[in-house]
């Protein structure tokens, strides 16, 4: 219940701002731009997580090297700690186990944690991936500061060695990962993913539908109520076998492959080189044959499409990380006027998407170059992160 008190105060926020700049929508006693639906509950709220990222600092008590999640403020004036996610219910067993072994592992090793706060030191992070079938996938993360090559191969065959062969192996990783990142966080393509043991992708099912997952690739965190989110995305858009659908930040897919077998046709468009591979593949993966995938910023793909094909019903969905969309992928999408109906994906509604959805909505004033403003028609919010505060919210735009 207190999401839905939380959504409906975002989504007055949304109202006053919307209004502060000028966009009109039908009077709500509770001052909400649009009908906000109860939330959509999820079917699992203990061990959820599909992926945890495991940080690495001193403890509680000053013990060096702790792996797990930071208290704390690492750049603030107050001092981060790092505690142990064994207490933290959302996560999975497989995730803590991974964790611990890590953190025998490190505590062992003479090469110092590497903390963002100083950038010394070697050890940065591990993040752990699981499916459904809590096959496990670790990444192991290392600032190379000064090492050589030799001392680099040393460093990944004792990662082998413990978790393969050794005191790990009750970890049962199937895919063991290393990256040599010198900087805070780094994309394949700055630092890439080296695979150690196993094969290189875990698989994951959704429905009928299977689905490749990389060390970089975006899947959402709770796997169990996805198919539903995306249920609700297919019925808010309400796209039959005439429509085409934009599918952009479309990480492996799952939305549009999801939604291609009731629609003419998907494209789809992500800024990870490595999540479009996962995406086309996926779709040779499940036989399906009318969605392409490409590789780019959505503002530069969005004008290019719009002068490669035309479609007689089109809408989008966009599903960004916390940091929302560009200005200039707003006004692409804008400007590309068959888009009727679009749907905004949002974690973080309270945050920069809040400025997104008024750029969708403002009018167009001075600038000839913006297309026609959308209207905000009805919001879903879905329980992607039981037991916390967070709340994934589904907004629809259309536009006549």
């Amino acid at each position: 219940m207190f999401k839905y008190q939380d959504l409906t105060v975002v989504l007055q926020k949304l109202g006053r701002k919307l209004s502060a700049a000028g966009v009109d929508f039908p009077a709500d006693p509770k001052g909400l731009p649009c009908p906000l639906r109860p939330v959509v509950p999820s079917p699992v709220l203990e061990g959820y997580r599909n992926k945890d990222e495991f940080s690495i600092r001193e403890g509680p008590s000053g013990e060096p090297k702790v792996v797990g999640f930071l208290v704390g403020s690492p750049t603030g004036e107050g001092k981060a700690v790092c505690v142990s996610p064994d207490h933290v219910i959302i996560c999975k067993e497989s995730h803590k186990r991974v964790a611990r072994a890590f953190q025998r592992y490190i505590q062992r090793s003479p090469l110092a944690g590497c903390y963002e706060t100083n950038f010394q030191g070697h050890w940065k992070n591990v993040v752990v991936r699981s499916n459904s079938r809590d096959d496990v996938m670790a990444i192991v993360v290392m600032h190379p500061q000064q090492l050589t090559q030799e001392q680099l191969i040393a460093e990944k065959q004792g990662l082998v060695d413990y978790f393969v062969h050794g005191e790990g192996k009750d970890c049962n990783i199937a895919s063991l990962y290393f990256q040599a990142c010198p900087h805070t966080r780094c994309s394949h393509e700055q630092a890439p993913f080296e695979l150690l043991h196993g094969p290189p992708h875990l698989q994951e099912e959704m429905g009928d539908l299977r689905f490749r997952l990389s060390p970089e690739s975006f899947f959402q965190v709770n796997s169990a109520v996805a198919g539903f989110m995306y249920d609700a995305v297919r019925q808010m858009l309400d796209c039959n076998q005439h429509s085409t659908l934009l599918d952009i930040c479309c990480g492996t897919g799952t939305i549009g492959l999801t939604m291609a077998r009731g629609i003419h046709s998907v494209f789809g468009m992500d800024a990870s080189s490595q999540a479009v591979e996962d995406a086309s593949h996926n779709a040779q993966l499940n036989g399906i044959t009318n969605a392409r995938f490409m590789a780019g910023r959505a503002e530069h793909l969005v004008p290019n499409m719009r002068n490669e094909f035309f479609a007689e019903e089109l809408c989008a969905v966009v599903n960004p990380g916390r940091g929302g969309l560009s200005s200039k992928a707003i006004r692409a999408m804008r400007d590309y006027k068959q888009i009727k109906r679009l749907v905004y994906i949002s974690c973080k509604p309270e945050g920069v998407a809040q400025d997104n959805f008024v750029q969708l909505c403002r009018s167009t004033g001075r600038s000839r170059l913006l297309g026609p403003p959308f209207r905000p028609l009805l919001a879903c919010p879905v329980d992607m992160f039981p037991q916390t505060r967070h709340c994934e919210l589904i907004m629809l735009f259309g536009r006549s």
